[in-house]
C-alpha cells in the first residue's frame, strides 16, 4: 500500500513541478510581450535580463554545491537487537566515516570538534580491538545519545536562523508587492535559496542525482502532508472576528501562505539534509506534523513583529476609526 502512495506522491511531485515550471514560463511570456508592447527593445531587454538572471541562478547552484563533499550514503540498520553483528559492524564504519566528514564542517565550535574527535578515536579503538555485539551496540547507542547530539542542534540552529530569514523576506515581499504576479517568481527563488543555504550549511554535496532527490524529498513532504489545506485553515482562523479589514486581508493572507509553506519547506529541509540515519517519507511526515506548531508560531511572530507595523497606516485608512481606536484591536 505504500508502495502504491508513494508512487502516487512522486507523480503528483512531477505534476506539480511541471505546472510550476510552465506557469513561470507563460509568466514570463505574458511579461515580454507586454513590455515588447510597450517598445520592442524593452521586450528583448527583459528577455536578456531573464537570461541573464537564469545563468546566475546555474552558476550560482553549481559553485555551492561543488564546494562541498559529497554526501555520505547510510547502511540500512535494524534495530539493534535484530540486526547482525556484519550488518553493524558495516554501520560502524560507516559512522566513522560520516564522523570524519562532520568534523571538517566549518560551521561547528571547537567544543564540538572535541567532542567529535572524542567519538572518532572511541570508533577507532572499538573497530581495532575485535568487537562484541555489545561492543558495537554501546558505540552506535553513543554516537546517536552523546556525541552527535551537540553537533547536529547547533547546525539546526543555525539552519533555522536560515529559515526564518527566509520567512521573513519572503512575507515582507509578497504581502507589500506592487505587482502580485512576480510573487510566484520570489516565492520561488527564495526557496530555492534557502534549500541551499542550508545543504551549505551541513556542508554535504549531493551529487545530481541525489540533489535531485532532496528537492523531490521536500516537495513529497510538503504536498503529502496537505500544508497547503492547513494553511488556508489558519487564515479562515486568524480573520475570522475581523470584517472590517477589506482588501487590506488579500495582502496579509498572501504574505502569511507564502511564510507558512516556506517555513515548511525549510523545515523538511533541515529534516532531509541532517539525517545520517536511513531517511524515509514516512517518518519525515510524522516529524513535520509533530513539529507545524513550533512554525506556525516562527510565522506569527515574525508577522507581529516585522509586517504588522509596516501595515497600520493601510488598515487604518481601512477600518472604521471608531473600531481602529479601540485598545484592544491592535492586539486582536
Amino acid at each position: 500500500m505504500f508502495k502504491e502512495l508513494f508512487k502516487w506522491i512522486s507523480k503528483l511531485v512531477w505534476i506539480a513541478g511541471f505546472l510550476l515550471v510552465l506557469l513561470l514560463v507563460l509568466e514570463s511570456i505574458d511579461l515580454f510581450f507586454k513590455f515588447y508592447a510597450i517598445h520592442p527593445s524593452a521586450g528583448w531587454v527583459f528577455a536578456g535580463i531573464l537570461a541573464l538572471i537564469f545563468c546566475a541562478l546555474l552558476l550560482y547552484i553549481t559553485s555551492n554545491l561543488l564546494r562541498f563533499p559529497k554526501v555520505l550514503s547510510a547502511p540500512e540498520l535494524p534495530s539493534l537487537d535484530e540486526a547482525s553483528f556484519k550488518e553493524k559492524h558495516r554501520y560502524v564504519k560507516f559512522l566513522r566515516k560520516y564522523v570524519q566528514q562532520l568534523n571538517e564542517n566549518a560551521n561547528l565550535e571547537e567544543e564540538h570538534h572535541a567532542l567529535l574527535e572524542t567519538a572518532l578515536a572511541e570508533i577507532n579503538s572499538t573497530l581495532g580491538a575485535h568487537p562484541l555485539h555489545d561492543d558495537l551496540n554501546r558505540i552506535i547507542s553513543r554516537m546517536d545519545h552523546e556525541f552527535l547530539l551537540d553537533p547536529h542542534a547547533h547546525l539546526k540552529e543555525k539552519a533555522l536562523g536560515e529559515i526564518r530569514y527566509s520567512v521573513r523576506d519572503v512575507m515582507l515581499a509578497v504581502t507589500f508587492s506592487p505587482y502580485p504576479r512576480m510573487d510566484l517568481f520570489i516565492v520561488f527563488f527564495r526557496n530555492i535559496k534557502m534549500v541551499l543555504r542550508i545543504i551549505s550549511i551541513y556542508e554535504t554535496r549531493p551529487n545530481a542525482l541525489s540533489q535531485w532527490r532532496i528537492l523531490c524529498d521536500v516537495f513529497k513532504v510538503v504536498i503529502t502532508v496537505n500544508f497547503l489545506n492547513a494553511g488556508r485553515n489558519l487564515l479562515e482562523g486568524l480573520f475570522a472576528n475581523l470584517p472590517f479589514l477589506g482588501r487590506v486581508v488579500d495582502d496579509i493572507a498572501q504574505g502569511l501562505g507564502a511564510g507558512f509553506l516556506t517555513s515548511a519547506s525549510g523545515y523538511a529541509a533541515i529534516d532531509r539534509c541532517s539525517a545520517y540515519k536511513h531517511w524515509d517519507v514516512e517518518s519525515a511526515e510524522n516529524g513535520l506534523i509533530k513539529q507545524a506548531k513550533v512554525f506556525l508560531g516562527d510565522v506569527r511572530d515574525i508577522f507581529t513583529k516585522d509586517i504588522l507595523p509596516n501595515m497600520k497606516n493601510r488598515i487604518k485608512v481601512t477600518v472604521p476609526e471608531n473600531i481602529s481606536g479601540q485598545p484592544e484591536f491592535w492586539d486582536s
